[in-house]
């Protein structure tokens, strides 16, 4: 489901993207900012250690019994009993002979880490150790006391709890998220209005578009933004084009289903007659049960006022089975050839086809009346796989055309032979109807029979 999840709002998708984008970078320079940060108090603190380590050995003062420290130093925090801040010296012999005042609250755990730890002479070392006040992070130095009056090592150590040491290193990264927080709002909001001023004139755009496609408005502004003003253009050509094709197709094709309306009905009502009275037969005797001629005539004059004023295309149609529909037409042919006798077969290796079956029916039906017109004897029509798509060809047996004439067949209105009636429109029709499928009429020398072979590709 989260694959099929789409964001459809173009301002959303900026925002999202502003927002994600923000929030990685923010959250990257926070953790640069707080490492930063985290490294600088924790050196601060080994320096201030450091110093400490070296406070107390200067305030060390030898003496008969050894080395003695006064029972309050200077660092004040050392001698408060909950200062969170220790220090202590062990000789040699891993006895204590000095604490801080502050260390009355520990346990024995530190002296064992001091006498466990071996650090270099004269060279501060890094200590830790587990307490029962928690974790004790610190600094410990070896030190060798060589005077004429004393000669002994000694082990010093200074040491502080870890969750107060690292309490300003939290204070400051959560100091630091409210801030970066902060920052995204404000430049998110500063993108919401920029986006908000900057999408307008596409708002406006969309505006106008609806206004134009419901009719309250004929065509689109050009002179609002320059980038939309070629695209306004080019739509207001398009509307103004489809506009004018659908007025002249409407009006011609309403001219043709008017002057037929009255034929058909006098045709209607007089085989009604005769099918009541049974006095004429001529009529009824001529219709094929399974296809009648006058309903066949309504059903083409409806489908072509559908198509001039709507148009269609191939894109939501459902396969349909091909075979019957060439089988009509063989059946019609027939008839209306039946003198010359004609040869009429089929081989289709694919099925079906993804077309209107009224545009399959005009298709083959003007390229098989054209090869049977024009003295062929037998016709083929064939369908077949091909790359991404399927070839639906029509071949005869006929003289074919002369090569010199081929381009000019498929303009409307011309003829290769004026022998035989007709308008010169029936190959016209057919590329036409090849071209909403997103395809075109192609001839060439039938390799099959011959002849003339006439084909389409459609796109699977």
């Amino acid at each position: 489901m989260i694959g099929r999840f789409r964001i459809r709002s173009l301002r959303a998708r900026l925002i999202g993207a502003a927002l994600l984008g923000l929030s990685i970078s923010m959250a990257l320079l926070g953790a640069v900012i707080e490492t930063a940060h985290s490294a600088s108090v924790n050196a601060a603190r080994v320096e201030r250690q450091i110093a400490q380590l070296y406070g107390l050995i200067a305030e060390a003062e030898e003496s008969s019994l050894g080395l003695t420290l006064p029972i309050e130093v200077a660092d004040p925090q050392l001698n408060q009993l909950e200062s969170g801040r220790f220090a202590g010296v062990v000789d040699q012999q891993g006895q204590v002979i000095w604490a801080s005042a502050s260390t009355a609250l520990l346990s024995e755990k530190w002296i064992v880490a001091t006498r466990e730890s071996i650090p270099a002479f004269g060279v501060p070392t890094s200590w830790s150790v587990d307490d029962r006040v928690g974790a004790l992070i610190g600094q410990t130095v070896a030190i060798r006391w060589q005077t004429p009056m004393l000669e002994a090592d000694y082990t010093f150590v200074v040491f502080e709890v870890a969750e107060e040491a690292m309490a300003e290193a939290a204070a400051f990264r959560q100091q630091l998220i409210w801030w970066l927080a902060g920052a995204v709002v404000i430049v998110l909001l500063l993108q919401f209005l920029s986006l908000r001023w900057g999408l307008a004139p596409l708002t406006a755009f969309t505006q106008d578009l609806a206004r134009v496609s419901d009719g309250r408005s004929s065509h689109l502004p050009e002179d609002d933004v320059t980038e939309f003003k070629p695209l306004a253009k080019a739509l207001n050509h398009l509307v103004s084009h489809e506009r004018a094709q659908s007025e002249r197709y409407r009006r011609s094709l309403a001219d043709l289903a008017h002057s037929l309306k009255t034929p058909l009905s006098i045709l209607r009502n007089e085989r009604a007659l005769n099918q009541r009275d049974g006095t004429s037969r001529s009529l009824t005797a001529s219709v094929d049960q399974s296809v009648d001629p006058l309903d066949d005539m309504e059903q083409k004059i409806a489908y072509q006022l559908e198509r001039a004023v709507l148009g269609q295309s191939s894109i939501a149609l459902a396969p349909i089975e091909v075979k019957p529909v060439v089988e009509a037409l063989f059946r019609a042919m027939e008839k209306v050839f039946r003198a010359s006798q004609p040869v009429l077969r089929m081989e289709l290796d694919e099925p079906t086809l993804r077309i209107d079956q009224r545009d399959l029916n005009e298709l083959l039906g003007n390229l098989i009346e054209n090869a049977l017109k024009y003295d062929a004897t037998e016709v083929l029509v064939t369908l077949g796989l091909i790359d991404r798509g399927a070839r639906l060809s029509v071949h005869d047996d006929g003289p074919g055309i002369p090569a010199d004439q081929r381009e000019a067949i498929m303009r409307r209105g011309h003829r290769a032979d004026t022998r035989t009636e007709g308008q010169g429109i029936g190959l016209d029709i057919v590329g036409e109807i090849a071209g909403r499928y997103g395809s075109d009429l192609r001839y060439e020398q039938s390799e099959l029979l011959g002849g003339a072979h006439f084909s389409v590709t459609f796109k699977r």
